[in-house]
């Protein structure tokens, strides 16, 4: 049995969005959520980010990875292709106050995951 799946993103209503497709004998299963509102917010949250030159920052503390949204990326004035490093994203925070703070709900956030495990 072959099953064929065809979304284009600019026609959809957002389905299937994360979808999965199980196949048992000659019995298919499909889930899917409808994402076209969120797709619709995140569009509006970037237009209004840009409009007003406001940049977003991620840290995903169970990979240890670093996201900065392009805006930051071109406040910070790098390569919309650079990957950050936490330490460097800190380091743009103004010594002092700002960067103590930062630094210290960073540390907070790390060690309240590993007492989590």
């Amino acid at each position: 049995m072959k099953i064929g799946i065809s979304v284009n993103p600019e026609k959809s209503s957002g389905l299937p969005g994360p979808a999965a497709l199980l196949l048992k004998s000659d019995l298919i299963f499909a889930v899917a959520k409808d994402i076209t509102e969120k797709k619709k917010l995140e569009v509006l949250l970037n237009k209004s980010n840009r409009l007003s030159g406001v940049g977003s920052w991620e840290i995903d503390v169970l990979n240890g990875t670093v996201f900065w949204s392009d805006i930051t990326k071109e406040i910070r004035e790098v390569d919309l292709d650079f990957v950050p490093d936490l330490s460097m994203g800190i380091s743009y925070f103004k010594e002092g106050d700002s960067r103590n703070t930062i630094s210290n709900l960073v540390i907070r956030v790390y060690r309240k995951r590993n007492t989590l495990g």
